[in-house]
């Protein structure tokens, strides 16, 4: 980690002080270095051996010469023709306004960058820099070396998608921030590509704030990542009244770690939280989520489905928070999960922290096999084995799948749920 360390404190001193950002980047190396990384003493990070990963790939520079030089015919293959909507692409992090076809004037939102958001409101960022609370999120903030803020203003509805498309071909620091004005709805697509087979490291954050009555469907999309190793953060703060839906789909990376922090900070907010994730082979998926009830007549409904096969470790943590002023909460978390094999290790802990004495919670987890019986009913009808496992995988997670409200976006997944279900059929009848 001492490698690490100074990989931070070369980039965080590499800036002038005079550098807007300077301040907010100075708070950030002094917060991760009273938190430090995590090691497998951490609770939180355990069952994810991140500090593997973080000696050799820490350095923000190790982009190849051509990292950033890329054209939109390079991207074809990493876009989807079907999706209708908005279409913003970064490039290890940075904004490539050059590869996409957007006209500033008609556009019913507005984007800036880190920068110019940080001058005008230096105290937005401080949860993200002082008062981090993941060494992670700490890191984000010391080493990206662009960020962009996106803005929905008050009480406007957008009439497509926004897609955004995160190309890495190197290390690097993606940071995003969503603003969401009074009753404003917004759909949001997070869709990550690994270009290149070779390992890479993401450490990604996106902040989400939504202002009074403000409604997101929010779509994070880990299923063409290859061999990279992600760790990303999305820390959300609801006001009164407002409506986010949350969808994490993983299936792609080497090593992914995925924190989900939401805060229901005003009355009658409501937050529906929804993954699927399915580590295959090698791989490690981490999901750690964190619900805090902070207001009266809040509520929060999460469901998380897992399958994991070959030698894959996948982890569930979630974790609901009531605190004492936050009367009349209701709040319901579920983790299910299939096992494929006998060398897939899975690990669920779901955790409930109650404060306040008129409260509805409840929370679950299960980890099982395919039912033998409902294969031998199947396969006394006729179905081939491996069409039998299918079948019963489908229906596992098609609820997942089916909380998609992106017509589009639904018949991609459930094409490439097909094929990844197909590998998992493939690893059973070899195990």
């Amino acid at each position: 980690m001492q490698q690490a360390q100074q990989a931070v404190h070369r980039h965080v001193h590499a800036l002038s002080t005079t550098h807007p950002l300077y301040p907010m980047k100075q708070q950030a190396w002094q917060r991760l270095q009273q938190l430090g990384f995590p090691t497998a003493q951490n609770e939180a990070y355990k069952y994810t051996p991140i500090t593997t990963v973080l000696p050799d790939a820490l350095d923000p520079y190790p982009a190849p010469p051509n990292a950033f030089k890329l054209t939109k015919q390079d991207l074809l293959p990493y876009l989807h023709p079907k999706n209708d909507g908005y279409q913003l692409v970064f490039v290890n992090g940075q904004l490539r306004k050059d590869l996409m076809d957007l006209e500033d004037a008609q556009l019913p939102w507005d984007y800036l960058t880190l920068q110019e958001a940080y001058l005008q409101n230096p105290t937005a960022f401080t949860p993200y820099a002082a008062q981090a609370t993941d060494p992670f999120v700490a890191l984000n903030t010391a080493l990206c070396t662009e960020g962009t803020v996106i803005r929905i203003p008050d009480h406007t509805v957008l009439d497509q998608p926004l897609y955004i498309h995160h190309i890495t071909n190197a290390c690097s620091y993606p940071r995003l921030h969503i603003w969401m004005g009074k009753n404003s709805h917004a759909q949001l697509v997070m869709d990550w590509h690994a270009m290149s087979t070779h390992p890479q490291f993401t450490n990604a954050l996106t902040a989400i704030t939504l202002d009074t009555g403000a409604q997101l469907q929010y779509y994070t999309l880990q299923t063409r990542m290859q061999q990279a190793h992600q760790i990303y953060t999305t820390q959300c703060y609801q006001a009164s009244h407002s409506v986010l839906h949350t969808h994490y789909f993983t299936w792609g990376g080497n090593l992914v770690r995925n924190n989900l922090h939401t805060c229901l900070q005003g009355p009658h907010a409501e937050a529906y939280m929804y993954g699927l994730y399915s580590p295959n082979a090698y791989q490690h998926v981490d999901n750690h989520t964190r619900v805090d009830h902070q207001a009266p007549n809040t509520q929060s409904h999460e469901l998380y489905k897992g399958i994991v096969g070959g030698h894959a470790t996948g982890v569930f943590n979630g974790g609901i928070g009531v605190q004492p002023a936050a009367q009349k909460t209701r709040a319901f978390q579920s983790n299910h999960n299939m096992l494929m094999t006998d060398q897939a290790t899975l690990h669920t802990k779901p955790q409930l922290e109650i404060y306040a004495d008129d409260v509805k919670c409840s929370h679950g987890a299960t980890i099982g096999q395919l039912d033998a019986a409902q294969l031998f009913y199947l396969r006394a009808r006729g179905i081939p084995m491996s069409t039998a496992r299918h079948m019963l995988l489908y229906a596992f997670v098609k609820d997942i799948v089916n909380a998609v409200n992106l017509p589009a976006l639904r018949e991609q997944l459930d094409q490439d749920l097909q094929a990844v279900l197909a590998t998992f059929e493939l690893d059973t009848a070899s195990a």
